[in-house]
């Protein structure tokens, strides 16, 4: 992907489902399954890219962070009904719909584990429930 030609298609806030932070960082690099592919993780800058089936076409996403937002680039071009998909799909892969705001309660002021409520403690999903059984399946 030419990296010149990337465009935004859409900017999510980095908050979970009660309000709380996410660290794009620590989602990113949650577990071994987000390196498999269709998707590979670029360093330095840090961005997440992801081979995407929208409506029976394959878009590459490219994804990092500026200040509190995800932001979702591609050098495709897509129509409105693909982008809402396609913004549903990231929601889904950055788990920003769950709710860890009472686990972050939970462990804020754990010796241990406070470091966690500053927005770690998400795992990384599959656009899809089938993909995230076969990539279990396979890398067990």
């Amino acid at each position: 992907m030419a990296e010149g030609n990337l465009r935004t298609l859409f900017e999510l806030p980095l908050v979970g489902g009660g309000g709380e932070p996410i660290s794009f960082v620590r989602t990113v690099y949650s577990h071994g399954c987000a390196r498999l592919p269709p998707a590979t993780i670029d360093p330095k800058p840090l961005r997440y890219r992801r081979a995407l089936r929208i409506n029976g076409e394959i878009v590459e996403l490219v994804m990092s962070q500026r200040n509190e937002r995800l932001i979702a680039q591609s050098t495709t071009q897509l129509r409105k009904r693909d982008l809402v998909r396609a913004e549903a799909i990231v929601a889904t892969m950055f788990r920003l719909n769950d709710d860890l705001a009472p686990f972050y309660r939970l462990v804020k002021d754990d010796p241990l584990l406070g470091w966690a409520a500053s927005g770690a403690g998400r795992l990384m999903a599959s656009p899809t429930v089938f993909e995230d059984v076969i990539k279990t399946i396979c890398t067990t």
